[in-house]
């Protein structure tokens, strides 16, 4: 175990892969980084001075980015060590995974008030993009000079241009949230325009953010969440010299503990339920090879005390606006757009609910504002022509089979591992 508070531990898990333009960014500013992997011993965190949590695809991103990390040992550690001031630094999917943990916004509770959405790149009303975007964009903090760990270097109206790539960077906040962080400071950077301009449409805002966030701090302002790369560009380099400033500072100036009041006196597990649309053709898409998110899941579960078997399935709902079904459907399908056939096929949505018996539960996730569906119509029709379509939606189902049924199904939704509710609805399949 290291002693030296003065060195960064770069953490990494399985898929991270940007530990070494990080460690690379850290010695350019003066700062010693060293690589530490999920499967050492989370104890030998702490004699460390500070942290970054590397972007990259951790744990393949399954279910959804950053879900699986954060319900790693690891994190905990990283958790407690952030309550006594060690700054700590999640870029990409790191900000994923500092999400997912609750560690911003920084409620005491550590309750999920922020989601990092799929991308939603959209121009004029309407969507010109969804998914995996990298590219170039300018920032700006519009914040004080040393009002947190990572601006000690940079002037409010300082406009920084560093590289982003990400497939769900789309900040998201629960209702009056993003208001309370923009009072409190902690929406650290903002996507803006070469003049430092916030223009919240597609290619300034890159991903549809709310309020053009593109990293946010907790409310001590020691832990930030960041999508951009900053490590993959010098110009990134005033925010990890702040962050070495801040170490070199924590020695001598006392740390504010400071948490985000919470208008939340505690999270309820609220599971409503779910009907398929009568007047919809309703589509389950299942894997034919091994479904490996399901396999992490139950994985995930087990380390947590869960023990149980998981499937999946992606459900398309489709309008067709009254036309015939059979061979609309068939003739969708063979596009490419809503399945991969060669790995995947159609089940019955009925037989997925049938006789699963007390310990089975079928949980349906939506997820709100759902850009995937909207996007998919759009191709549906203005490329293939499928001109009588009214609408389609992306949903994810869940069968969850308790090894022990006294469990209760509420205990695997309390993970999160399933949904965020912030962005999620989860439901039962009625």
């Amino acid at each position: 175990m290291t002693d030296n508070q003065s060195i960064v531990a770069v953490v990494q898990f399985p898929g991270s892969n940007c530990e070494n333009e990080s460690l690379l960014a850290l010695r350019r500013v003066g700062l010693q980084g060293r690589e530490f992997l999920w499967n050492q011993s989370a104890e030998d965190l702490r004699g460390f001075g500070g942290y970054v949590i590397v972007g990259g695809f951790s744990c393949e991103d399954r279910s959804r980015a950053g879900v699986i990390a954060a319900l790693d040992p690891v994190m905990r550690v990283i958790m407690e060590e952030s309550a006594r001031g060690k700054p700590v630094l999640g870029i990409c999917n790191g900000a994923q995974i500092l999400v997912e943990t609750g560690l911003v916004p920084g409620y005491a509770s550590r309750r999920l008030g922020i989601a990092l959405g799929p991308n939603r790149m959209e121009q004029a009303g309407r969507i010109v993009g969804v998914g995996y975007f990298n590219d170039d964009g300018f920032l700006k903090t519009g914040l004080p000079k040393g009002s947190n760990a990572f601006n000690r270097n940079l002037a409010p109206d300082d406009v920084i241009r560093v590289p982003f790539a990400h497939a769900e960077g789309r900040f998201l906040f629960e209702p009056g949230l993003m208001d309370r962080m923009v009072e409190g400071g902690q929406l650290a950077f903002r996507y803006v325009d070469a003049d430092g301009v916030m223009v919240p449409e597609y290619p300034v805002n890159p991903n549809g953010s709310q309020g053009n966030a593109a990293a946010v701090v907790n409310a001590a302002g020691n832990v930030m969440a960041m999508m951009p790369h900053p490590e993959r560009s010098t110009r990134g380099d005033p925010i990890f010299a702040s962050m070495g400033s801040y170490m070199a500072d924590a020695r001598s100036v006392a740390f504010n503990a400071k948490v985000l009041e919470d208008p939340k006196t505690q999270e309820t597990v609220e599971l409503c339920g779910w009907t398929p649309d009568p007047n919809q053709v309703h589509l389950p898409v299942k894997l034919i090879i091994t479904d490996n998110t399901a396999v992490t899941i139950e994985d995930a579960l087990s380390r947590a005390g869960i023990e149980a078997s998981v499937e999946r399935w992606v459900l398309w709902s489709l309008d067709l606006g009254g036309q015939p079904a059979q061979k609309l459907v068939s003739d969708i399908t063979a596009t490419g757009e809503l399945l991969n056939t060669n790995k995947e096929w159609i089940d019955d949505l009925s037989a997925i609910h049938a006789n699963h018996g007390a310990s089975a539960h079928v949980l349906v996730v939506e997820t709100l504002d759902e850009p995937i569906g909207r996007m998919k119509l759009q191709t549906l029709k203005r490329r293939f022509h499928f001109n009588s379509l009214t609408a389609v939606s992306r949903r994810v189902i869940w069968k969850i089979v308790l090894q022990d049924p006294s469990v209760g199904i509420e205990a695997v939704v309390k993970t999160h591992i399933l949904h965020n509710p912030v962005m999620d609805r989860i439901c039962r399949l009625g």
